[in-house]
């Protein structure tokens, strides 16, 4: 797992600030429901784009990959959608 974390530090370094970066955008937008919501489905789209770009780049990219990752982030996108309502 370390060796695993060690070879693709880069990515995951890059992730978590895109991460960092969208979860500075939401605290930042207040009470605009509107623009929160916005941030958060633009912080999932890279999210998942940023893995598919990783897996593609590792050959590893498949079916199974893509369905995890667009679960994910529709899951992320409906805990925000019913926590602005």
């Amino acid at each position: 797992m370390i060796k695993k974390f060690n070879t693709h530090r880069g990515y995951y370094l890059i992730l978590a600030g895109m991460q960092i970066v969208g979860f500075v955008l939401v605290i930042n937008a207040g009470y605009d429901k509107t623009l929160v919501f916005s941030y958060v489905v633009l912080s999932t789209f890279f999210y998942m784009l940023w893995a598919y770009v990783h897996h593609f780049i590792h050959h590893d990219l498949s079916t199974k990959i893509v369905l995890e990752y667009m679960l994910m982030g529709v899951l992320g996108i409906s805990v925000m959608f019913f926590f602005l309502r």
